[in-house]
């Protein structure tokens, strides 16, 4: 009675075997995009440039008027001290606002690459930086030409 479920057995074990090895061979889907291109392609990074725009016409407009002021008073120390002082905060002010925007725009391509993977079925998407984390990849792989219309798509409607 062993002997006939022998073969059963068999054949099984060696479906399973094969199906082990299939599944292990699969390759991953793997693609890269070219970092910067994708940010400076990036609809959202163009907005927050003109909001960015906007402060420091506003800081300069208040400048231009200290700088009047200083010119009808040259002598004034105190307007020279204040617009000193104006003059760094302003700058301050516009490089943390600079870096929350940039912070702002990789976070929101980060998730936007992120669920287009997702979509795609990819096991992998690398970044190229130019820095030498990516040394080579094969064209083949580029993505990014894809990756721009998706973000500004998803980054237009909202999602």
């Amino acid at each position: 009675m062993i002997k006939n479920y022998l073969p059963i057995v068999n054949f099984l074990l060696l479906l399973a075997i094969a199906a082990y090895i299939l599944v292990q061979r699969t390759p991953e889907k793997k693609a890269y995009v070219l970092n910067q291109r994708v940010f400076d392609e990036f609809k959202g990074k163009k907005e927050l440039e003109l909001k960015l725009k906007q402060v420091q016409d506003s800081h300069k407009g208040s400048l231009d008027s200290m700088v009047s002021l200083i010119q009808q008073q040259p002598g004034n120390k105190g307007l020279i001290e204040q617009y000193q002082g104006t003059l760094k905060s302003f700058e301050l002010e516009q490089q943390q606002l600079s870096d929350r925007y940039t912070a702002d725009i990789w976070k929101r391509i980060n998730q936007y690459i992120s669920e287009y993977g997702k979509e795609k079925g990819y096991d992998f998407i690398f970044g190229a930086t130019g820095n030498g984390g990516l040394m080579y990849a094969n064209d083949a792989n580029n993505i990014t030409e894809e990756i721009i219309p998706y973000i500004n798509n998803k980054y237009e409607t909202g999602n």
